[in-house]
This record gives C-alpha cells, structure tokens and sequence, in this order.
C-alpha cells in the first residue's frame, strides 16, 4: 500500500470568549487536519497535535530520578 496523496487542511473553531494574556488576546483555536491517500483508495486522518499542544500537555509536575532526603 503506497501514500499518494497527502492534504492539511487547516481550520479554526473560535472560543467562546477571547482568552486574554498581558501580551493580547486569542480569538481561535488554530489546528490542522490530516488527511492521507493510499493507492488503494483507503483514505484516513491520523492523529496529529500542533506544537502548542506539545508544549501544554504532559505533566504538571516534574518527577524525580533519585529519592531526595529532608532532613
């Protein structure tokens, strides 16, 4: 099975109220949608996250290779 097409498609979904920062305002959430086109006439959407969603997800807190004493 060969990929023969690939497509983004970019689109937008507007929140609800602007999200306010000292720097601006945010109106829309920004993503793309994959769509990928074999030779055999399969076609799907992988999933796929924009760097700023890399950068915001994952752990909260950061985890400790060695066990730490408080003494």
């Amino acid at each position: 099975m060969k990929i023969t097409r690939v497509e983004a498609i970019p689109f937008a979904i507007p929140y609800t109220k602007p999200l306010k920062f000292a720097s601006g305002e945010v109106a829309t959430a920004a993503h793309v949608l994959i769509r990928v086109h074999t030779e055999d006439g399969v076609v799907g959407a992988p999933p796929a996250r924009s760097p700023s969603a890399r950068r915001t997800s994952g752990p909260r807190t950061a985890r400790r290779s060695s066990p730490t004493s408080w003494t």
